[in-house]
């Protein structure tokens, strides 16, 4: 990570350290991406507390899945802390699954599955 020293504490940055697609089907996609956020303690010297806070934030906030628009949502996984050099870096993966929606005739989008009809029959025994 190259971050000038030019930027005000505390802070936060925020990196996509890599991207993995995986093909899932016919018309799938499965995208994992890596995030690590690095955060700047006020501090440089005595930053103890302050890092243990934000660390306890951070992990809360990305336990959850994450809506990022109707009907797109994507799961953080591996959450894991570490402090290097006085700056606690947070990384974890995002996953998303991506699908191209299916036309029906009549022109009306359907996603994957939607619309199957299942009937049961029970036998005569």
């Amino acid at each position: 990570m190259d971050v000038s020293e030019g930027f005000d504490r505390p802070s936060f940055h925020v990196d996509i350290d890599n991207v993995v697609n995986v093909k899932v089907g016919p018309d799938g996609l499965e995208r994992t991406i890596s995030i690590i956020i690095y955060y700047f303690p006020t501090d440089k010297n005595d930053y103890f507390k302050e890092i243990l806070e934000v660390q306890d934030k951070l992990e809360k906030a990305f336990t959850e899945n994450l809506v990022i628009r109707q009907g797109f949502v994507v799961f953080p996984e591996y959450i894991s802390s570490v402090k290097v050099d006085g700056v606690l870096q947070t990384s974890f993966d995002i996953i998303s699954l991506e699908y191209k929606p299916e036309e029906e005739a009549d022109g009306e989008s359907v996603f994957m599955m939607g619309h199957l009809n299942f009937e049961t029959k029970q036998s005569k025994d």
